[in-house]
């Protein structure tokens, strides 16, 4: 009897469970297919602008959040003006009700601009500081951390110098032959062939120059954590002095030999 009575017990559970999966999976299908739907309606906001213009903005919120990253992939993309303004409409909206859902793809996305981001999306991170700052704040400062221990300074650097190695070889060839070239000019004096020399030189590493003051600016800023204030301390002044030397066109073989070298240890 009592074998019974749990075989039963046992035969209602997995009825049960059976019946909560179903229930789950049709879900699933159900959200996905209403986040192809939602997200295809933005296709036509030209053509049908007069009618998607007041009903987009009574869709739900669940259906938005499932395409949120296709909306920012079209939001400073998308070639027409009026579909960027009902996204950036459409994105606002989440911010001012669903904040945590696009507070990170928002600051992702202004981050990846070197210059300033697109008008649409400074609209949308503008909403975000106005209503929720300290979420702004917090997630900023997660995205900077995660950054700061996913690439150190030194690698930076050393990826720095590894994009550039080439380049600088390059560079270096070509002022050789043509100082072969002008040291066969018999009408050039020797201070003059040095002006030459040097005016070239300065002339063709001045990318080189630019590309290493940018990326020590990019670690002289105040520190923010124990491994970067070491990283000052260790090699801010040997990376000035290499970069200065760098430009020094009677030594720059040398130095360029020792830019490298500079965090070769780490």
């Amino acid at each position: 009897m009592l074998l019974m009575v749990t075989y039963n017990i046992f035969l209602i559970l997995l009825l049960i469970l059976a019946i909560v999966t179903c229930l789950a999976l049709k879900m699933t299908l159900s959200s996905k297919k209403t986040g192809n739907y939602t997200l295809r309606a933005t296709l036509y906001g030209v053509e049908l602008k007069d009618k998607l213009a007041s009903s987009l903005l009574v869709v739900p919120l669940l259906p938005w959040q499932e395409v949120t990253p296709q909306l920012f992939a079209r939001l400073s993309s998308h070639p027409e003006q009026l579909i960027r303004k009902q996204l950036e409409g459409l994105l606002i909206m989440l911010a001012k009700n669903s904040p945590c859902s696009i507070v990170y793809p928002t600051l992702v996305d202004v981050n990846a601009y070197e210059e300033k981001p697109s008008e649409e999306l400074h609209h949308v991170l503008g909403c975000l500081r106005e209503l929720y700052p300290r979420l702004v704040q917090d997630v900023q400062l997660m995205i900077n951390e995660l950054g700061n221990v996913t690439v150190l300074w030194e690698e930076l650097w050393l990826g720095t110098l590894q994009d550039l190695h080439t380049d600088v070889m390059r560079r270096i060839n070509v002022l050789k032959e043509e100082a072969a070239r002008i040291a066969k000019n018999a009408a050039l004096s020797h201070n003059e062939k040095r002006r030459i020399n040097s005016a070239r030189y300065s002339a063709m590493m001045a990318p080189i120059d630019v590309a290493l003051k940018r990326r020590l600016a990019s670690t002289s800023r105040k520190p923010e954590t124990p491994h970067e204030a070491w990283f000052q301390e260790e090699y801010k002044d040997q990376l000035k002095s290499a970069i200065v030397s760098f430009k020094n066109s009677s030594i720059c073989r040398k130095n360029n030999r020792d830019s490298n070298n500079i965090l070769q240890h780490q």
